[in-house]
């Protein structure tokens, strides 16, 4: 609920839509099976005031596939790459206003994360 709207979001034709319609919510989400509630973050949304989780892992691959996204980000795309391409997933959340949290979550579960950073920093 945003400003005492309900707001829904979804994916329909492979566009992303935000709607304050419900039934057209639900009835994307019987048709396509897409849903919050089937992620494996889907728990932590509703005990936070604020919550975002993107893909890295199709981010990259998007850029990778699209020579204009490449070309836009120049340069940088190797570095793109060398930071989001172990990365399954990323969210940020925020239980209060004081407080917040940032979870990177790599492909391979056995990465040490902050050695990861470290041997990246090195090599720019």
């Amino acid at each position: 609920r945003m400003y005492r709207q309900s707001i829904w979001f979804g994916v329909k034709d492979n566009l992303f839509y935000i709607s304050n319609n419900e039934r057209l919510a639900d009835e994307a989400g019987r048709r396509y099976g897409v849903s919050l509630q089937n992620t494996p973050w889907a728990g932590e949304v509703v005990k936070n005031r604020f919550f975002m989780a993107f893909n890295a892992a199709q981010l990259v691959k998007d850029v990778q596939e699209n020579p204009r996204l490449s070309r836009m980000l120049g340069g940088d795309a190797a570095v793109f790459n060398a930071i989001l391409g172990p990365c399954d997933y990323i969210d940020v959340m925020a239980p209060d206003w004081r407080s917040g949290q940032m979870n990177i979550v790599m492909k391979d579960k056995e990465v040490n994360v902050l050695q990861l950073i470290v041997r990246g920093l090195e090599n720019l």
